[in-house]
């Protein structure tokens, strides 16, 4: 599965409120290994009723062929908790990125994002940046809506 692909994907969802966007990782580190990682990042609504929109951040395989007939799987990293951001996997546990000592973003070597495509969604809704603008846009096990 492309980067192309999977861009085209997510840009062709009706509910996409913001599309995806290449993510400079120059704001916020030095260390060129980081630099060079690839990544794409937004918002796609779940809910238009109470505008409920969960973020998610796509990273390409470092060592996969992009080629638009790739059959690289893709891997939804939605994290454990409740209500832990998907961050917590990228950060500290999958993803190409390791966060030290809380401030600095390093490139992790051994990580699945090597030979897989990547995207770590904030879940639930209310969770790291996913959001909603209702009481009644967040997960909820005891009533159905």
């Amino acid at each position: 599965m492309s980067s192309v692909f999977i861009r085209t994907l997510l840009a062709s969802l009706t509910l996409l409120s913001v599309p995806g966007l290449p993510v400079d990782l120059s704001k916020i580190s030095n260390d060129t290994d980081v630099r060079k990682i690839e990544s794409d990042a937004g918002m796609v609504t779940i809910d238009p009723k109470y505008n409920s929109s969960m973020f998610y951040w796509y990273f390409p395989p470092v060592n996969a062929s992009l080629e638009p007939n790739d059959d690289t799987p893709l891997i939804m990293w939605i994290q454990g908790g409740p209500g832990a951001s998907g961050f917590i996997g990228n950060f500290f546990e999958v993803g190409p990125l390791n966060l030290v000592d809380n401030t600095t973003l390093a490139r992790r070597n051994i990580t699945w994002a090597n030979n897989y495509h990547m995207i770590f969604v904030d879940s639930p809704v209310g969770t790291g940046y996913s959001y909603t603008d209702s009481d009644y846009g967040y997960a909820n096990d005891t009533e159905v809506d």
